[in-house]
């Protein structure tokens, strides 16, 4: 994967998984073949058009692991998608 600069802890990320699904979340940090995010959620269609459902539904959402292995490629999220995700995982109101 080529990136002009590496990905700041913070950064909301989309990832696209070996199984077709395509995450956004918050990068963590990468280590040890894992790139560890927080609050992983997945787009789904729903009344009100295309929306956002937590990915892991049981666990706790601020440390999931991915190994890199089941990541096709990642990147930077484009900004007005990356702003509905944060006013969605927080209680920011992005203007």
């Amino acid at each position: 994967m080529l990136f002009d600069k590496p990905l700041k802890s913070g950064e909301i990320v989309t990832i696209k998984l070996t199984t077709g699904e395509e995450l956004i979340a918050r990068f963590e940090q990468e280590e040890n073949g894992d790139i560890t995010t927080s609050k992983p959620v997945v787009l789904a269609p729903g009344a009100q058009g295309i929306g956002m459902v937590p990915w892991i539904m049981s666990a706790e959402p601020d440390k999931v692991k991915i190994n890199k292995e089941n990541i096709l490629t990642y990147a930077t999220t484009q900004k007005e998608i990356a702003d509905k995700y944060i006013e969605m995982t927080s209680s920011i109101k992005l203007v």
